[in-house]
């Protein structure tokens, strides 16, 4: 297939394209297709609530990617990270994935970035970051940053479960 991701019947060139189809009614899910690689110039920030099933892929984010800020989750967005995998890859910029909103790790989550000021989320003020027992996040960095400016820059992590790992 050359397509890489769907959500329904429609499927779409790019993933960035499939984030941007988003329509943030109901409960939508984004299914890759294919191992995948993102462009430098994409922007995968959801900025509407969404799911995103790996199926049992890899996506992998190059640090141009996300040394650009634009692998997030926005402030009032709620994403859920299913199956597969996700990994960080190249020598990283100090920014992981951009937290404004609420994440959901439910997959193999890997920053493995030769930086090791990157972290794997970046979280802003109101960041909430769940994970179960199906997340194992690694890091060759730090594993959380809060980011911001405010007086009270809040993070809330609920995590009864899954493996978490940093410096690894």
């Amino acid at each position: 297939a050359a397509n890489v991701a769907k959500i329904g019947n429609v499927e779409y060139p790019t993933l960035a394209a499939a984030i941007a189809a988003l329509t943030g009614t109901g409960d939508e899910t984004i299914e890759l297709l294919k191992d995948y690689t993102a462009a430098d110039a994409e922007d995968l920030t959801f900025t509407k609530n969404a799911t995103l099933d790996l199926g049992e892929f890899t996506l992998t984010v190059p640090s141009a990617l996300y040394t650009a800020k634009k692998f997030g989750v926005a402030a009032d967005a709620s994403v859920s990270l299913e199956n597969g995998t996700i990994e960080l890859a190249g020598v990283g910029g100090g920014y992981g994935l951009q937290v404004y909103g609420t994440v959901t790790i439910a997959c193999t989550f890997k920053q493995s970035s030769t930086n090791q000021t990157s972290p794997a989320f970046d979280c802003y003020n109101g960041a909430v970051i769940n994970a179960g027992d199906d997340a194992e996040v690694i890091s060759t960095g730090d594993m959380f940053r809060t980011k911001g400016k405010e007086a009270a820059n809040t993070l809330t992590l609920n995590i009864p479960g899954g493996t978490f790992t940093s410096r690894a």
